[in-house]
């Protein structure tokens, strides 16, 4: 059943209840999934999460996607807004729904996103620490060489050991090793993708992901086992 629901997952995206903004947190669901858009792409579904959206949504019912409303720009104001925006809308969510859940989802800047703000809350005892059940990054230019996650296009490790563009500058927060010692997170790096992949100096792949089938399958697949577990 899943693979045949994974298969359909863009022409059943239109039904997905989808909500926006923080006032969503007034209706209570089981699960969320937050996702965050790249530099430059469009508001909206981002293309290389949606198909991970809509099959985890199309799987499990009585959840709700939000995109993160952020600028995507090339700066840091950026990803300061889009952290801020997450972080806001998790603790109104969690007052509001303190039983629903959250999935974290972004691609590129928008992982950047949310391995900051979710590593807001990592502290022991925070809520929201047990409410996020996973976060789910690919082509994270904060991609944290050997940290537990790490995957390449086929779930292998081909990649594991590469560091992100913006570690030399700016390293991932230390807060997400927590998450991902406790087995939520996944960070997807294609090998051709020199944004996650800095020593990776060939034509780029960065924009692939939502091309690929199985880094679509291998991520709904982690998420809904979360989500479920």
């Amino acid at each position: 059943m899943f693979s045949t629901l994974f298969l359909f997952g863009i022409a059943l995206a239109a039904s997905i209840n989808t909500l926006s903004g923080v006032k969503a947190a007034a209706v209570c669901k089981d699960y969320v999934v937050l996702s965050a858009r790249g530099t430059f792409d469009p508001p909206g579904p981002e293309y290389n999460l949606k198909q991970i959206v809509a099959t985890t949504l199309n799987n499990l019912p009585n959840g709700a996607a939000v995109d993160v409303d952020y600028p995507a720009q090339a700066s840091v104001a950026s990803t300061e807004a889009g952290v801020a925006w997450v972080r806001r809308y998790l603790q109104e969510a969690n007052q509001a729904c303190p039983q629903q859940k959250y999935a974290l989802l972004g691609f590129s800047q928008g992982a950047m996103v949310m391995a900051e703000a979710a590593g807001g809350f990592a502290s022991a005892g925070d809520p929201l620490y047990d409410a996020i059940k996973v976060v789910f990054m690919a082509g994270n230019p904060f991609h944290v060489p050997n940290r537990v996650g790490n995957v390449d296009e086929q779930g292998g490790h081909s990649t594991a050991a590469a560091p992100g563009t913006a570690m030399r500058d700016d390293p991932n927060p230390a807060e997400l090793d927590r998450f991902a010692a406790d087995g939520k997170v996944m960070d997807v790096c294609l090998a051709a993708d020199p944004i996650c992949n800095s020593a990776h100096h060939g034509p780029s792949a960065h924009g692939s992901y939502g091309g690929s089938q199985n880094v679509q399958a291998m991520a709904a697949r982690f998420v809904v086992s979360k989500l479920t577990g």
